[in-house]
């Protein structure tokens, strides 16, 4: 029978346009990107393995059918189930 195992998933908060375009057009491990800004971020791309949270009052930019997710609270206690 296989287990489950709970791991944390590995959070990158935004807090930029610039720190945005830094970012990789993918991750390694399955990141959740964190957008936390005052000022508009622009998303022309989804990135490859990642999901992005927006963090309730930051301005953001959607295009060519990007999709985030607008969250209330912030997901840094999110938990990725990996089966073994």
């Amino acid at each position: 029978m296989k287990g489950i195992t709970l791991k944390p998933v590995k959070t990158i908060i935004i807090k930029s346009q610039a720190e945005f375009e830094a970012l990789p057009e993918s991750f390694d491990e399955y990141t959740i990107i964190e957008i936390n800004s005052k000022e508009v971020i622009s998303i022309f791309a989804e990135k490859k393995n990642s999901k992005i949270y927006i963090v309730a009052g930051s301005p953001v930019s959607l295009w060519d059918g990007v999709t985030v997710t607008a969250e209330f609270g912030l997901p840094h206690d999110a938990i990725v189930a990996d089966e073994d």
